[in-house]
């Protein structure tokens, strides 16, 4: 679980979920207003992702969830365990990127 403190705004983040707590202060009492935001899709591997592109969408299937960098062709991924990328094997062209799980969705069948 990671917990961050920022002057009256705390962030509790465990693996898939943020909580947003904002502490109030007015007159002498505190009210404490509180948000859940899902911050991450999570992918296995072989799961069927589509993504787009500037040549339109393009799908594929998860090869790994990446946690630390990795290059891949001339482009180093800043993967972290904070912030997973996912590497992808694209269906037609059969080559391999890594993006991040915000770009990713999941498809019906690939």
């Amino acid at each position: 679980m990671l917990v961050l403190h920022f002057g009256f705004y705390t962030f509790i983040s465990p693996v898939k979920t943020l909580y947003f707590i904002k502490c109030h202060t007015f007159r002498n009492s505190i009210s404490i207003v509180t948000s859940v935001v899902d911050t991450m899709k999570e992918f296995k591997k072989d799961d069927s992702v589509e993504w787009n592109t500037p040549q339109g969408k393009t799908s594929g299937k998860v090869i790994k969830k990446v946690t630390k960098p990795v290059k891949v062709g001339n482009y180093t991924a800043k993967a972290s365990t904070a912030e997973p990328k996912y590497e992808v094997k694209t269906t037609k062209s059969h080559k391999v990127a890594v993006h991040k799980a915000d770009s990713l969705k999941k498809s019906g069948d690939v």
